[in-house]
């Protein structure tokens, strides 16, 4: 059993659809990143779409300019998941949308009409396959959501982060919408193998420093007794089954992409002084580097 400290990384500051970036976070729920190799995503992001794992392509999320035509044909339809606006540029008005790949997957199925957004798109992801070489519409383009307005980019960027917490972290953040998650899974990972060190990994608790030593002697009891249970069953039972005797302080890698006002609405709930203390540690921080990049944040 070993013990380490919570953390945080961010993977990404803008949206982006490229396969490797999907690759890398829809393997932290198997923990399978040991299996990346230069030619691997498109065949990951083929099993997903196969076994209709959309989560893990929700994290691949771009932004379009297209024709007014149809960015009104798409508005009709009221789509759930899309981020739409129009302004006026400096020549034009511009119809800007924002979409992850799950939700141009969904829509292209029930209207192909925006057959020409799927082809652009195609050009930059795995899950879009045409099988002869299609004409790309010039009018439609991809967006730099860096170069949009302040009152833009808090709809149009999504940021991505990894959280290295426990279990209740992860069960509190999940409860957040609209945002995308990625999770290691229980189900699949065997933390009795040898890429796992053979052992359990926990979260230190917020409270090991300020607390009584009898009860850091009863955690480290019970984190004890949940390693051997967990390493006696996995011998005869999948890790499913496993799982149930694993504490709350369960090591958990989770990733999280969401539009930049999303993560506001966070920050209002999980960097609050009535936050959890395990929330709070990663939170603040996060918050500082977030409103450092879009000053503008503070506003919100």
């Amino acid at each position: 059993m070993q013990v380490i400290e919570p953390s945080f990384s961010i993977l990404s500051l803008q949206g982006n659809i490229d396969d490797k970036f999907v690759e890398s976070i829809g393997r932290v729920c198997y923990k399978s990143e040991h299996n990346i190799t230069k030619s691997s995503a498109s065949k990951f992001i083929k099993m997903l779409t196969e076994r209709n794992h959309l989560a893990m392509i929700e994290h691949g999320v771009i932004t379009l300019s297209v024709p007014q035509k149809l960015y009104t044909f798409i508005k009709q339809k009221n789509p759930k998941f899309f981020q739409m606006n129009e302004y006026k540029g400096i020549k034009d008005k511009q119809y800007i949308i924002t979409g992850n790949l799950r939700a141009w997957k969904e829509f292209y199925e029930e209207y192909k009409q925006v057959i020409n957004i799927i082809q652009v798109l195609s050009k930059h992801s795995s899950v879009f396959t045409f099988t002869k070489s299609q004409p790309i519409n010039k009018d439609i383009k991809i967006v730099n959501t860096n170069m949009l307005h302040n009152f833009l980019q808090v709809d149009h960027i999504f940021v991505t982060v990894k959280f290295i917490s426990n279990r209740g972290f992860s069960h509190e953040l999940v409860r957040h919408r609209i945002a995308s998650f990625a999770q290691e899974s229980t189900r699949y990972c065997n933390y009795n193998k040898d890429k796992f060190g053979s052992q359990l990994t926990l979260i230190k608790p917020y409270w090991w420093n300020t607390s009584s030593l009898f009860a850091k002697i009863i955690w480290s009891f019970v984190s004890k007794c949940s390693e051997w249970g967990y390493k006696f069953l996995s011998k005869t039972l999948p890790p499913q089954a496993a799982r149930g005797i694993l504490i709350n302080d369960l090591t958990t890698e989770i990733v999280i992409t969401a539009s930049l006002k999303e993560w506001v609405t966070i920050f209002k709930l999980r960097a609050a002084k009535e936050a959890h203390p395990d929330m709070q540690k990663l939170m603040y921080p996060l918050q500082k580097i977030l409103i450092d990049k879009f000053p503008f944040l503070k506003d919100y």
